[in-house]
C-alpha cells in the first residue's frame, strides 16, 4: 500500500485526510504524538507573574521567551497541551505566508497596517533562528520556500504576490 501525503486534487483515497488537515493530527499518527505529551497538573497554589501568556504554541512561548529576556515573570497556561492546537496544526511551520491574506489586508486595512503585520511575521521568523543558535536547540530548523496553489483560480495567488512585494515580503510567482 503506498502513503500519499498529499494529492494536488485535494482528494484522499488513501492513507490520511489530506485534504487540509495537518499530517500530525491525523488518526494514523495520534497513538504516536499522545506518547509524547503528558497533560499538566493543576496549580496547587497561588501564583504570582508579571504577565501571564494564555496559549502555549510557538507564538506563546516565543512570546514569553521575548518577556523573561526582558526581565519580566512569566506565567504561560494552556488548557490544551503545549503546541498542541494552532502550532500543532501547522506541522510547526514558521512562516509569514498565511494562505491569501496580503492582498486582502491591503484592502481592508490598508498598506500601514498590512505591512505592519507582515514585517511583524518576517521578524518573528529570525527570532525563532535567533533563538534556536543561541540556546543550540536541535530542531532540524531549515528555511525553505513556502507555496500556495490553486487548481482554478491563478488570478488570485498573482495578486498575493504583487500584495506580498508591495509589503517588502520576497514571492514570486511560478508554475
Amino acid at each position: 500500500m503506498s502513503t500519499i501525503i498529499w494529492k494536488s486534487t485535494g482528494v484522499a483515497n488513501e492513507l490520511g485526510e489530506e485534504k487540509g488537515k495537518s499530517l500530525w493530527t491525523q488518526k494514523e499518527y495520534k497513538d504516536i504524538e499522545e506518547s509524547y505529551y503528558k497533560r499538566a497538573l493543576p496549580a496547587k497554589e497561588n501564583i504570582s507573574t508579571d504577565v501571564l501568556i494564555i496559549g502555549a504554541g510557538m507564538a506563546g512561548v516565543l512570546i514569553a521567551q521575548a518577556l523573561v529576556e526582558r526581565g519580566k515573570t512569566v506565567v504561560v497556561i494552556d488548557k490544551n497541551k503545549t503546541g498542541g492546537v494552532i502550532t500543532r496544526n501547522t506541522t510547526a511551520k514558521v512562516s509569514s505566508q498565511h494562505d491569501l491574506i496580503f492582498d486582502k489586508l491591503l484592502k481592508t486595512k490598508g498598506e500601514a497596517r498590512a505591512r505592519e503585520y507582515a514585517m511583524s511575521n518576517q521578524r518573528a521568523i529570525t527570532k525563532y533562528k535567533e533563538l534556536i543558535k543561541k540556546h543550540n536547540i536541535n530542531c532540524d530548523f531549515e528555511v525553505l520556500p513556502s507555496y500556495i496553489y490553486t487548481l482554478t483560480d491563478e488570478a488570485k495567488i498573482k495578486k498575493e504576490v504583487e500584495a506580498a512585494k508591495r509589503l517588502g515580503i520576497p514571492a514570486s510567482f511560478t508554475r
